[in-house]
């Protein structure tokens, strides 16, 4: 005779709405926001999705944390009202538990950490110059973007530039291989100057 299943555990019990409620608000605010942009940019395109994301950053900047989770749905779910699709409307509460895109968002992750580009905020890249924290703000990236400027102009004016090959490949490369130009947080090797 055939044995019984065995019995469930715990862990397939269904989960009751205060359960499930109580995860979705233990989620991390930035893994909450990229689950609701990809419901919306998936179900309702892209516009929809950057709409969502332009509100809730304009929004959620003059509330304390404890409020941007109410800020969060107020801005999607109006969101989702807005923006009409064929392909069905997006929902808050299913897209919020749904956890489908977050290989996606691991891997985008890994990527960016691996690349030594921190998380802790915005950073900028700019020829290999890495500018992140308190040294991103508008004087430097204005500094950076000008002694890059200039280097690309000493480059043309000496005649160093060939007009038949790429020619940010060439000015990356300019002074050796890209990986010395490179900052030590991005590729190993030696320190720009």
């Amino acid at each position: 005779s055939p044995e019984p299943p065995p019995p469930p555990s715990p862990a397939d019990a269904p989960k009751s709405s205060e359960e499930s409620e109580s995860t979705t608000q233990s989620l991390d605010d930035g893994v909450a926001f990229y689950r609701l942009f990809r419901a919306l940019y998936e179900r309702h395109g892209n516009k929809a999705a950057f709409d969502f994301g332009d509100g809730y950053f304009r929004r959620a900047a003059g509330v304390g944390k404890e409020e941007r989770r109410a800020v969060l749905k107020d801005i999607f779910k109006a969101t989702a009202k807005r923006h009409r699709s064929d392909k069905g409307r997006a929902k808050y509460g299913r897209d919020l538990k749904s956890a489908a895109a977050d290989a996606f968002l691991r891997k985008s992750t890994a990527f960016a950490m691996n690349s030594g580009v921190g998380m802790q905020g915005p950073a900028c890249v700019v020829n290999g110059v890495v500018l992140e924290g308190m040294a991103l703000d508008e004087q430097n990236l204005h500094y950076v973007l000008q002694s890059q400027m200039v280097e690309l102009q000493r480059m043309t004016y000496f005649g160093q530039m060939d007009e038949q090959s790429d020619i940010y490949t060439q000015f990356v490369n300019h002074g050796g291989p890209a990986h010395k130009r490179f900052h030590k947080l991005i590729v190993p090797g030696p320190e720009s100057s």
